[in-house]
């Protein structure tokens, strides 16, 4: 059996990927310690386990997934490089707004063009209903509209909303798909109008009530 690791990917994004250990090297003048080299088996991109052997038993001897194992061989992984990311929305976002950012970010970092413009794309849909309930009915661009008129987007957020919208109908329309940059572009805008709708107004009435209160 190889020694393996389950860790979550900082290149591709991929939760719980499985890495294969493809090499080691002990430390100078450090017999205990060793550089261990795995390759995710998603992305096929490396990272660098720092594991300390108390019982001088090289990592290369272990069995299975080191992270599991490393109390049988006497061995203790002290850290990982690069270091993992977690995916996060902008903050204060609803759970399902949250959600479908998320999803976009992953696929971005696996280079899903298609599917993080349409899953950046539901972002919006979301987040336009919820900020505007009573215009639910109506289709995502008569929502936009709707939402800069009542002054909750700004004209230039308005024009990057329907931007956004049109990218995501060709990510799931056209046979073409979608390009990496205006991808990588249009997520950026879906951050910056989900600050604008949902972070920057809850730390406004945080700022409100904390000078409220004399802090």
């Amino acid at each position: 059996m190889a020694v393996t690791l389950t860790y979550d990917c900082p290149h591709c994004g991929t939760l719980k990927a499985g890495f294969t250990m493809t090499g080691e090297a002990v430390l100078p003048d450090m017999q205990d310690r060793f550089h261990v080299y795995f390759m995710c088996n998603s992305c096929f991109m490396p990272v660098v386990a720092l594991i300390e052997s108390s019982a001088g038993t090289a990592p290369s001897q272990a069995r299975g997934d080191i992270l599991k194992a490393q109390a049988m061989y006497g061995m203790s992984v002290k850290r990982i490089i690069p270091a993992s990311v977690p995916l996060a929305a902008p903050e204060y976002c609803p759970d399902s707004v949250a959600s479908a950012f998320i999803q976009a970010e992953a696929a971005i970092k696996g280079r899903h063009w298609e599917s993080a413009a349409a899953m950046d794309r539901r972002a919006l849909e979301i987040a336009t209903k919820e900020m505007a309930p009573e215009h639910v009915k109506l289709n995502l661009y008569q929502r936009i509209e709707k939402l800069a008129e009542a002054k909750k987007l700004t004209d230039s957020l308005k024009k990057w909303a329907h931007g956004l919208r049109t990218i995501g109908n060709d990510a799931v329309h056209e046979a073409d798909g979608v390009e990496e940059k205006e991808t990588i572009q249009a997520h950026e805008l879906t951050r910056f109008i989900l600050i604008y709708l949902y972070t920057l107004p809850a730390q406004v009435e945080h700022a409100r009530a904390a000078r409220k209160n004399g802090k």
